[in-house]
């Protein structure tokens, strides 16, 4: 399928020549690009209840933001991770989905912040994703939650904090979340899949940008082989959580997304995959920007509410 035309708009905006490529931006640049997203997300729409609570982690504690479709019951929970390359993003950043998404599926969302790359390269993001899913399975009674229908689930880099921190829990014997909800994960740094080839120039994440915050984020050359940092390096996925993987035609790492669905179902774990014809990444962040991204966000809503009926 071609570009949606709203994205090939978008894309015609942003790719100006006089603008400096993400990839050749420092970090501090790089996350002020962030804020140039909220065109793309629209008006924040109100939900019954936002509240912050403070979440023990391994180096301090973790704010996590939680979003409230219904104050009066017990709902399933979304434990969601942003992304941004594990280099930049925050919880705002996916302010107006998370809101949306707990609009449309009914279920509680609760957005955690993580230790970023280079200051605090792999494993800290990851040990802190594991922080945040551990204090929620432990404790979701106190945020109103229901603790049999917890499903973590993140975008990009936040796909992989979810995933790795979930395979860490299943490492360690610990309780697991129901189900994993993911947006286009980005699981592997050896960047060898086809669409890397494909896409990796011209539709708003490049292949040069991945390869950037891959380096950013690992310590060394053996970090790439380990599975809490790339999950497609685990040497098993069973005993892993059913998921549901969506992912976008024109981006770049959307293979890693359909790799990762056909080894779990290889390895005897249920797994939905998707991907949207004629998106690009950061679709989840789009929803202003056309039906065809509208559509995206929705499908996750559909899914959430499916998986915790």
């Amino acid at each position: 399928m071609p570009l949606d035309p709203d994205v090939a708009r978008l894309l015609a905006e942003i790719e100006d020549p006089a603008t400096p490529r993400i990839e050749l931006l420092d970090v501090a640049d790089m996350r002020a690009s962030a804020a140039l997203m909220a065109s793309w997300m629209g008006a924040a729409p109100l939900v019954a209840g936002v509240r912050h609570v403070a979440v023990p982690g391994p180096a301090g504690t973790i704010v996590a933001r939680v979003y409230y479709p219904a104050i009066d019951k017990p709902l399933p929970l979304l434990v969601f991770f942003h992304g941004g390359g594990w280099v930049f993003g925050s919880v705002q950043n996916v302010d107006v989905p998370c809101r949306e998404l707990a609009n449309a599926s009914g279920c509680i969302v609760l957005a955690a912040q993580y230790r970023l790359a280079p200051e605090a390269p792999f494993p800290a993001a990851v040990l802190d994703a594991h922080a945040v899913l551990a204090w929620v399975l432990a404790n979701a009674e106190s945020i109103s939650a229901d603790s049999t229908r917890v499903v973590v689930g993140g975008d990009s880099s936040g796909g992989n904090l979810a995933v790795a921190a979930t395979l860490l829990a299943r490492d360690r014997g610990e309780s697991l979340p129901m189900y994993q909800l993911l947006m286009y994960p980005v699981l592997d740094p050896y960047l060898q899949a086809p669409s890397y080839a494909e896409f990796g120039d011209g539709y708003l994440l490049s292949r040069a940008s991945v390869v950037r915050d891959w380096s950013l984020y690992l310590r060394d050359e053996l970090d790439k082989a380990n599975p809490y940092a790339a999950p497609l390096q685990a040497l098993t996925l069973r005993g892993m959580p059913p998921a549901t993987i969506f992912t976008a035609q024109y981006d770049p790492v959307r293979d890693d997304g359909a790799s990762y669905a056909r080894r779990l179902g290889e390895e005897g774990v249920p797994a939905e995959y998707r991907c949207f014809d004629g998106l690009v990444h950061a679709a989840f962040q789009m929803a202003n920007v056309g039906p065809r991204t509208r559509e995206f966000l929705h499908a996750c809503a559909d899914a959430l509410k499916r998986i915790t009926a």
